[in-house]
């Protein structure tokens, strides 16, 4: 993938942070400031490497969601 984050200067502000970018090339920029989740509450953020593992665990349809 060419350029992954590419900021607009015009319209957006961009920001990444922990994320892993195969056979990526070119631009890899932010800019501007954006919403920042511990400002506001407490967490804990997932290894980017773990995500793929974690999307099959928890994705679709679970058995124990309202129940």
């Amino acid at each position: 993938m060419a350029n992954p984050y590419y900021n607009d200067t015009t319209a957006a502000s961009l920001t990444q942070t922990g994320s892993i970018c195969v056979s990526c090339t070119g631009k890899a920029q932010t800019y501007g400031t954006t919403f920042k989740p511990s400002d506001h509450y407490s967490y804990t953020l997932d290894a980017a490497a773990d995500v793929p593992a974690l999307l099959a665990s928890f994705s679709g349809p679970q058995a124990t969601i309202g129940t």
